[in-house]
């Protein structure tokens, strides 16, 4: 498996990184302003590359695993309780749901790693997620 499958594209890491989420995870996506590429933690912190052009800009790639962890199992709002579900059908899905199918967010995208920063991404948007998920806190 490709590791471009196991990490969350470069937009939403990009995204996510705009939303103020705490910068540390395995995989980085580099870009220089015109290539992309995914380096691991240790090339991203000796700065193999040469980071720092004005271009340049570092992102963390998050895996299918460190997204999950972000994730959590469950919200409590207007006194229901919408538990994770994800699977995969046609595409990867996300979604919060209550045991009688009451969805509060669905998602969906062409990979798992993807589909869960597009909730997070949600999540955020909407205030319905911890602060210490973000930077700071």
């Amino acid at each position: 498996m490709n590791i471009k499958d196991q990490v969350c594209s470069f937009e939403f890491a990009k995204k996510l990184k705009e939303l103020g989420v705490k910068q540390e995870s395995y995989f980085y996506w580099y870009t220089d302003g015109l290539n992309r590429r995914i380096e691991t933690e240790t090339d991203y912190i000796r700065g193999v590359y040469g980071y720092g052009g004005s271009a340049d800009a570092v992102y963390s790639a998050f895996t299918v695993a460190e997204l999950g962890e972000m994730l959590p199992n469950y919200i409590h709002k207007d006194s229901s309780t919408y538990w994770l579900w994800y699977g995969k059908m046609h595409a990867w899905e996300v979604s919060y749901c209550t045991s009688d199918d009451e969805f509060l967010a669905y998602v969906e995208e062409e990979t798992e790693a993807s589909a869960r920063a597009k909730m997070l991404v949600y999540l955020i948007m909407n205030m319905l997620i911890p602060d210490y998920i973000r930077e700071g806190k």
